[in-house]
């Protein structure tokens, strides 16, 4: 263990559209506020319970985030928990201004102790990775990545190399980031706005990381032969 001293805070960012994800939000708001609804706001609450009264952790509390991007909104919020809102949201920059939110918060909550958090959407590791970059210099950090995913392809690259293999598919200005049946579209522009699957590209030609310091481990999500059967249908 490190000798520093450590400080675990909570981001609860969930911005994720899949309809699994949405099935979990909406189970959840019904559930509030009925008996026997014992579940955790989010997941620091769970960590930060089991830490209460550990030497080797100081408790950071919360990153502040509307209730409609976490990963349990509240009631009152469920007309903004749809596909269309929350990819809107992403096309609009809204995770990269939440990063650079979350930069601030550390600089000026967390640090000088080591950051721990505890979040959900991957994107938010960019606001600490930055933090410790403008604090230490991108020479000085070495980052070790344990994910399934490579979250360093920007989107419109991995849609591209679809595309082309698909006769007939359509151009790539033509992908449709809102829900089916809309008659908007978006640009390569909006498809590669920060996000959970691009956000270690991001931070690399941001400067923030040097490539040659980061090592993935576990990366299972290399280019398929085969078209995902979602895409099929575009």
């Amino acid at each position: 263990m490190s000798p520093y001293p450590k400080k675990i805070f909570g981001v609860a960012l969930d911005i994720a559209d899949d309809p699994w994800s949405l099935q979990l939000k909406w189970a959840s708001m019904m559930a509030t506020g009925k008996d026997g609804d014992d579940f955790y706001a989010d997941p620091y609450d769970a960590v930060a319970k089991k830490m209460l009264g550990c030497p080797d952790f100081e408790l950071g509390g919360k990153f502040s985030i509307p209730s409609w991007q976490g990963s349990r909104p509240q009631p009152s919020d469920a007309h903004l928990i749809t596909v269309e809102n929350l990819q809107q949201f992403v096309a609009n920059g809204g995770l990269l201004e939440t990063t650079k939110r979350l930069q601030d918060f550390v600089e000026r909550s967390i640090f000088p102790a080591l950051p721990v958090m505890i979040g959900v959407d991957h994107s938010a590791t960019g606001g600490v990775i930055s933090a410790l970059t403008k604090r230490y210099s991108p020479e000085m950090l070495s980052i070790v990545v344990l994910d399934r995913h490579f979250d360093a392809i920007p989107l419109s690259l991995r849609m591209d190399g679809l595309f082309r293999r698909t006769p007939g598919a359509p151009p790539l200005s033509c992908f449709p980031m809102r829900e089916r049946g809309s008659p908007q579209s978006c640009d390569v522009n909006e498809l590669d706005q920060y996000c959970c699957g691009n956000f270690w590209a991001y931070l690399i030609d941001a400067g923030m990381v040097l490539p040659e310091h980061l090592l993935f481990v576990g990366v299972a999500d290399y280019p398929s032969p085969q078209i995902d059967p979602k895409w099929e249908q575009l």
